[in-house]
């Protein structure tokens, strides 16, 4: 080491492996001090492994089969789902470096990728569209009741010329819903009053929008939600 080093970077170790390092200090050769300071080290059990990353589509039909790849470097997989509703991850539904799946509505994806001890993490959003036969399933999809406020994704996403909002109340409420720019501007009203406790559907036209993406944030019971729309012209 030099004079006035730090810090010693050792790149013969093996990973996992222990190691002992010890310090001394001299003001001229070949003078040393006693041992000033014994440290003891692990070799980083990290070891390499890329990034973990996920290719495929971002929009997806809704109840049809789509693929994503993983990032081909070979070690563990893990594939798991979390659907706008769910506060937690599922359990694992693929284990090689791709998988294969079916929606019902708009979803995140999680890759878990091992290799010996290290792990990554990579997640992907996935907006589902529906097509117009969809809609008996959209509506069996919504029967499945929620026992709190919800704004789900509007979909098509992204769309032009409309798309469809929908919410649940969990009791009548005043609901305001509004559209903003990216600068928080607002741009419109949606929604204004109060309605009665259920699903609500609401049909919203980009007739007056330029291409780009928006927020639009929904009020209600002093809960307040905020999603994005994309308008594509």
């Amino acid at each position: 080491m030099n004079a006035n080093q730090l810090y010693y970077t050792d790149f013969s170790v093996t990973i996992g492996n222990n190691y002992e390092y010890r310090v001394r200090a001299a003001l001229a050769m070949p003078d040393f001090s006693h041992y000033i300071y014994t440290g003891y080290a692990q070799s980083p059990i990290v070891g390499f492994v890329e990034d973990a990353w996920i290719s495929g589509p971002s929009s997806v039909t809704a109840y049809q089969y789509h693929t994503w790849t993983g990032n081909p470097s070979g070690g563990q997989y893990e594939w798991r789902y979390k659907y706008i509703n769910q506060q937690n991850w599922s359990n694992v539904i693929g284990t090689s470096n791709q998988l294969t799946f079916k929606p019902s509505q708009n979803f995140s994806l999680q890759l878990k990728v091992t290799f010996g001890v290290v792990s990554q993490y990579e997640e992907k959003p996935v907006t589902v569209i529906f097509e117009a036969e969809d809609d008996d399933r959209i509506e069996s999809f919504l029967s499945e009741v929620p026992n709190e406020y919800q704004l789900y994704q509007n979909f098509p996403n992204p769309f032009n010329p409309s798309t469809k909002i929908q919410f649940y109340l969990p009791e009548d409420n005043y609901v305001r819903i509004k559209l903003f720019d990216l600068l928080g501007r607002e741009i419109s009203i949606i929604t204004d009053g109060v309605l009665d406790q259920g699903f609500h559907s609401v049909e919203f036209s980009s007739e007056n929008l330029s291409s780009g993406v928006y927020l639009y944030k929904m009020e209600a019971g002093n809960k307040i939600f905020t999603r994005k729309m994309i308008v594509n012209k």
